[in-house]
């Protein structure tokens, strides 16, 4: 969301076309959509290196504990509502007993990934532009389960999704405000992975995409999102709808249906729904299999949005860890855009998804004490009446220097002021956020994390079981023996 190009006769800005596009059609013109997938199709997973496999397990674990943490709130309790007994199938909900149909299971899994806004994140600089994880694992890993299909087949569909989502996210920046989205780039991900677990042959692969960039949503910001009115949607991406939509595109196209052979082509248009005025196609094949993007994703520390994220290691590191309490704070003053001044500055959140979006909440469950994981939700977290003494603590400013830095340069500088009440002052700039790749997670954030969100669902030895299958897999796993572990129970 909120990351884009001056407002103001968009429309017409759209239609222009963009720049690489005019004049590249001619003698020996190959389709980009055809390199794309003679790419894809072309790489093995013995192609990727030690590096890429070690991502693909941490997105597993992290997409699996999101999604296992989601469930157990009123938002996962709503999507588990959506299965029907009287039409079981084959494929699990996780964190249930329940057999679904595969639509279904690849539904509800995926919103379930997002629901507490612990996804992973692509970041350009400092800036967040798309969240790969919630409609490309669950949706690899319950297809994986429907059809037994093994570890080293999950990982290239997981990597080539990630791949695509990443590559077509940066090709379609800078984008207007008004349409940013990532439900479309999460698209791209999602049809790659489905389509490579399928097995589609090239033509089939092709039409796939085609589908995918016809049916694909107008990732507009304000309707998915509502930031700026409260309480805000529930919405987000709308994970749930990519993921169906584009097992759906795969399995059309495997049987034969056509579409467009030039989806992801400029002369298509897609990138112009995606709220692009500068579509730089060559970024979806250049330098392809030189290095795997999936190793240049961020993963958050903090259930939170992820443009907050900086800003809340500042509060960790200089008053959590250095043993200071709530008490010890006369004032905390954040100096941000004035669009996330006006989109984060929130006293009162109504919901989980509200709090989610309000910088002032985020800094006082830190200052609580209150460890990152779903008990920053819990009831008793948002009506303590000492969690309002801390948001009250807080202050955000807007700052026009921020905000041009935001639009030039895709950085988000923003600056933390921290006033103890034995009047000692400290100021900070937020740099590169925990778990992006600059500040990387180590093996033990992420076990922390996974360790954390699922303290409330399993025991210990259940929860250390998992965590070793996941960050075991290998080329023959047995995916299916692994997903039977999202039962409940230990």
């Amino acid at each position: 969301m909120m990351k884009g190009i001056e407002k103001g006769s968009a429309s017409q800005k759209l239609m222009a076309g963009t720049g690489e596009e005019k004049g590249k059609r001619g003698l020996g013109f190959m389709s980009i959509t055809k390199q794309v997938v003679e790419n894809l199709q072309g790489t093995k997973f013995d192609d990727f290196p030690e590096k890429t496999v070690e991502y693909a397990r941490f997105v597993i674990l992290d997409s699996v504990g999101s999604a296992l943490a989601g469930s157990g709130t009123e938002v996962g309790r709503i999507f588990y509502s959506l299965h029907n007994d009287d039409e079981a199938g084959p494929s699990l909900v996780w964190g249930s007993d329940r057999l679904s149909s595969l639509n279904a299971a690849c539904f509800i899994n995926s919103s379930l990934s997002q629901i507490l806004d612990f996804d992973d994140t692509y970041e350009i600089n400092t800036l967040a532009v798309s969240h790969p994880g919630p409609a490309i694992v669950p949706l690899a890993l319950t297809m994986a389960d429907r059809f037994d299909i093994k570890g080293g087949e999950l990982i290239r569909a997981i990597v080539l999704g990630y791949e695509m989502c990443m590559r077509f996210s940066s090709a379609i920046e800078p984008r207007y405000d008004d349409y940013f989205g990532f439900s479309n780039s999460q698209m791209i991900g999602a049809v790659t992975s489905s389509s490579t677990l399928l097995g589609l042959s090239d033509e089939e692969f092709i039409n796939a995409y085609g589908l995918a960039v016809s049916t694909s949503t107008v990732a507009t910001t304000k309707a998915m999102w509502s930031l700026e009115t409260r309480p805000m949607s529930w919405i987000k991406d709308g994970v749930g709808f990519v993921s169906e939509a584009a097992l759906m595109c795969s399995r059309m196209a495997s049987k034969g249906f056509r579409a467009t052979r030039e989806g992801l082509d400029p002369g298509d248009k897609f990138p112009l729904l995606c709220g692009s005025h500068d579509y730089k196609y060559s970024k979806l094949t250049g330098g392809f299999g030189n290095t795997y993007q999936i190793e240049k994703i961020s993963f958050k520390p903090y259930p939170t949005c992820r443009f907050m994220q900086s800003i809340l290691d500042i509060i960790d590191r200089e008053i959590v860890v250095k043993g200071f309490a709530g008490d010890d704070v006369e004032k905390i003053q954040i100096f941000i855009t004035p669009y996330l001044k006006n989109s984060f500055d929130v006293r009162d959140p109504l919901t989980m998804i509200d709090a989610q979006f309000s910088l002032p909440y985020a800094v006082a469950m830190l200052l609580s004490g209150r460890s990152p994981s779903p008990a920053w939700y819990e009831p008793g977290a948002m009506k303590d009446p000492y969690t309002r003494t801390l948001v009250d603590k807080v202050e955000l400013i807007p700052d026009e220097a921020i905000e041009k830095g935001r639009k030039e340069s895709s950085e988000l500088k923003n600056r933390v002021k921290i006033l103890f009440k034995n009047n000692r002052e400290c100021v900070f700039e937020t740099g590169f956020a925990k778990g992006h790749p600059r500040n990387p997670f180590s093996k033990e954030d992420h076990l922390s994390k996974f360790r954390q969100n699922l303290s409330g669902l399993f025991g210990a030895r259940k929860i250390e079981t998992l965590a070793e299958m996941i960050l075991g897999m290998g080329k023959t796993t047995d995916i299916r023996n692994m997903v039977s572990q999202f039962r409940p129970g230990d």
